[in-house]
């Protein structure tokens, strides 16, 4: 920035503006240890996204979506879940009754 306020006494830069730290004065803490790792291969992606990758990130969202869809019908009560004295019976008997319907 060019000059600094002419009212300023210290002649200090404005609020907020500070010079960058010079290499290797940031501040180092066993967080930062432990996390630079995660960090070293910082803004490198892959050169093209690929087909797969978009189809699964498209899959993810979609169900993820519908995860949330059934988290509020059943909030609404617009999908009911068996009673709570029943649950255990229900949730161990699903698969048979959903592929061999009822003896």
């Amino acid at each position: 920035p060019g000059a600094f306020p002419t009212g300023n006494a210290k002649r200090t830069g404005p609020y907020g503006y500070r010079d960058p730290l010079p290499a290797g004065y940031g501040i180092r803490t066993g967080l930062s240890d432990l996390l630079k790792p995660l960090n070293s291969e910082a803004g490198v992606t892959t050169k093209e996204d690929s087909i797969p990758t978009i189809l699964v990130m498209i899959t993810g969202i979609v169900m993820l979506f519908l995860f949330y869809l059934l988290l509020l019908l059943i909030n609404n009560q617009s999908v009911l879940l068996p009673p709570e004295d029943e649950f255990d019976e229900y949730v161990a008997n699903f698969l048979p009754y959903f592929f061999f319907g009822e003896k």
